[in-house]
């Protein structure tokens, strides 16, 4: 019983501290076999219709579908879908018979049966995950940022608040002097909610129109931008220290819907 108890107590700060965090990711993984994309993608396009009666409602702030570029059919996952609500408490309430009815209004139950078998044909749900946003700098145009790099990041047990310092007081005027000079699109810190932590438990993402732009990003004239007088090598040093990056991975969007 007392284990019962803590295990609640844990629950409600956990709770009320995610409650705090503001916007919420949450990123569904897709595992597309060799020969089914086609179909996976005309599924999306049906539940693309959902998402949109969802933003119109006001129940989610965007929802984007992106290809994982260079991933191939023994990778974990080909796609991944990310929903980003205002909070998680809008993520309990953004699926109901009112959206679908809003989405699809003559679909009898039948349509909806054979729009899921043809879902879970298409298609198998390897995980989801939710991430909090930490800080970020959005693009002016979402339209162009279309290409991201998706890098986890590794911290210490005990290392978040210097993890989290480093981005917003270095890399945040950084990244806002690459959107300025025209090579980067928007720059985005989030942190890992529930699931496994021990792995990774922050993720940095940069969005970009071109693999050209990508390829203009220059670390050592953003910092000489945005940190004139400070030491490239110092900022290395402690970087290094306060995480490990584990993975980055390059995001294509393939479709989306936004206001």
């Amino acid at each position: 019983m007392k284990n019962k108890i803590k295990g609640l107590v844990c629950l409600l700060l956990c709770s009320l501290a995610l409650s705090s965090f503001g916007q919420i990711a949450v990123v569904d993984y897709m595992k597309v076999s060799p020969g089914n994309t086609g179909k996976y993608l005309e599924v999306e396009k049906s539940w693309k219709k959902i998402h949109q009666a969802r933003l119109d409602a006001g129940l989610i702030l965007s929802w984007s579908l992106f290809q994982v570029m260079f991933a191939g059919s023994d990778d974990d996952y080909q796609y991944a879908t990310v929903t980003i609500y205002k909070s998680l408490d809008d993520y309990e309430k953004s699926f109901s018979d009112k959206v679908f009815a809003a989405a699809f209004p003559d679909a009898k139950e039948k349509d909806m049966d054979d729009m899921m078998k043809k879902t879970g044909d298409s298609r198998s749900l390897i995980g989801s995950k939710v991430f909090y946003l930490v800080t970020n700098i959005d693009p002016k145009d979402f339209a162009k940022a279309i290409y991201l790099t998706v890098s986890t990041m590794k911290v210490k047990p005990g290392g978040g608040d210097a993890y989290v310092k480093l981005e917003k007081d270095w890399y945040k005027p950084i990244h806002a002097s690459f959107i300025k000079q025209g090579t980067m699109e928007g720059w985005s810190i989030w942190g890992k909610w529930l699931g496994d932590n021990t792995d990774y438990q922050y993720v940095a993402v940069n969005s970009y129109s071109s693999f050209e732009q990508m390829e203009k990003v220059d670390y050592q004239k953003g910092i000489q931008a945005a940190l004139p007088g400070k030491n490239p090598a110092e900022i290395a040093t402690k970087t290094t220290a306060a995480r490990e990056l584990t993975a980055t991975q390059i995001w294509k969007r393939v479709d989306d819907v936004r206001k």
